[in-house]
């Protein structure tokens, strides 16, 4: 587990004293919760007002055999078992002791999600179980041995939600990602569309989002 406060502290009378939302932030295929990515969009939040918290997937990060492997080492020998409905199941649970015990020690809240690619595949099952007022996921379809869960956990997420698509994904077809967002059709769905491929995401959507995010759980820290 990593885990940042915010750099920036609220002032002013009763505003103070509330608690600083938290971002749960999943990682991508092949990296980890180290990620130069990951510290970057932390770090976005931090300045925000918000803590992070981020943990490794299964087969990734501490978890890997081999953690000298490339990304792309890493996802091939991680794929069968994150591809596994019952390690689905169990990542999501620790991440939600994970976020607890954080959660407690710091008196956060309210918490927000943030993942994309495998940190949507794979966070969707932390994101239902979190119940976040607001969350930011994309770059993902359903996964065939998945299906019954993603489905699952994607109806019951009702806050609002930022989606993040690319026009040519070329790991997830576009039927898959269509299939994805009607199970998500219970929330407060905007989904952002971007010209090319998986990993062409631009630089200023992924920091639109965190900034959308940081938003909205600064708006449900006020009420």
């Amino acid at each position: 587990m990593r885990t940042w406060l915010p750099k920036r502290q609220f002032r002013g009378g009763s505003e103070a004293e509330r608690p600083h939302p938290l971002v749960v932030v999943g990682h991508g295929g092949g990296r980890s919760k180290d990620a130069e990515e990951i510290h970057a969009v932390a770090g976005a939040f931090t300045k925000r007002g918000c803590a992070v918290l981020a943990c490794d997937w299964p087969g990734h990060g501490e978890n890997a055999p081999f953690p000298d492997a490339t990304p792309e080492e890493i996802l091939r020998n991680s794929a069968e078992e994150i591809c596994d409905p019952e390690v689905w199941l169990t990542a999501a649970k620790e991440w939600e002791v994970a976020v607890d015990d954080f959660v407690d020690a710091h008196g956060l809240g309210p918490v927000g999600y943030w993942g994309l690619s495998l940190g949507t595949v794979l966070g969707l099952g932390v994101a239902a179980r979190l119940r976040p007022g607001a969350a930011v996921l994309g770059l993902a379809g359903l996964v065939p041995s998945l299906e019954d869960q993603m489905r699952s956990a994607a109806g019951r997420l009702r806050c609002p939600l930022r989606f993040l698509r690319q026009t040519e994904d070329e790991l997830f077809p576009q039927e898959s990602v269509a299939q994805l967002l009607q199970a998500l059709a219970g929330a407060d769905l905007e989904v952002r569309q971007n010209t090319g491929g998986h990993f062409d995401v631009p630089v200023p959507e992924i920091l639109g989002s965190v900034i959308w995010l940081a938003a909205r759980l600064a708006e449900l820290r006020a009420r």
